[in-house]
């Protein structure tokens, strides 16, 4: 098992990840922004840090050979 941080604008992310199993094991939402994970697959996670319209999602997966991948996806509601 390996880990890794996912550091956004408005939080941060910790996740465990091997080859086929991902998890989250921490977050930390900026002031004010409320977090709520939701699991996609056993191999992909997502993290959304939320505050009124704001909202910012940590997408992350492992691949078939244990290889860590995240991106970041902002809305502000409009």
């Amino acid at each position: 098992m390996r880990t890794q941080q996912v550091t956004a604008q408005h939080g941060s992310a910790t996740f465990r990840y091997s080859k086929g199993s991902l998890d989250v094991i921490g977050t930390e939402p900026a002031d004010g922004y409320q977090v709520s994970v939701t699991r996609l697959s056993p191999t992909e996670m997502g993290v959304q840090f939320t505050a009124g319209k704001q909202k910012e999602t940590i997408l992350a997966a492992v691949d078939d050979s244990g290889t860590f991948k995240s991106g970041v996806i902002e809305s502000n509601g409009q």
